[in-house]
């Protein structure tokens, strides 16, 4: 697994600052991640990815490339697109960000959970 660096993770919100209802979740476990935890971007529709990753590339081109594909998961009313090769911390190291109580999502990085 790959872990973000502090720079990178403030090239990711600086790309979704623009985009309304953004939120970059870290702990995130996707389908079939069996509990491992990655980063996820949710956006309020898909098409908000496109966007995302042409703003990210305008901040770190070699990240943008280096992310890949995502995956997609929907969250009701938003959709997330997570990296499950990709976390912002190691698994030792606690942020003060996890889970949430309801063993769901976790909490957004930058902003209320919203979601």
């Amino acid at each position: 697994m790959s872990i973000l660096t502090d720079e990178r993770i403030e090239a990711i919100e600086a790309a979704i600052f623009p985009i309304e209802g953004a939120e970059l979740y870290r702990g995130y476990s996707g389908r079939a991640m069996y509990g491992k935890t990655c980063f996820g971007i949710a956006f309020y529709t898909s098409n908000d990815y496109g966007y995302f990753m042409a703003m990210l590339a305008c901040y770190d081109e070699d990240l943008a490339m280096e992310l890949g594909a995502p995956r997609f998961d929907s969250l009701g009313l938003n959709v997330i697109a997570y990296w499950p090769n990709w976390d912002t911390a190691d698994e030792d190291e606690d942020d003060g960000i996890g889970p949430m109580p309801d063993g769901g999502r976790s909490e957004p990085i930058n902003g209320m959970y919203d979601v």
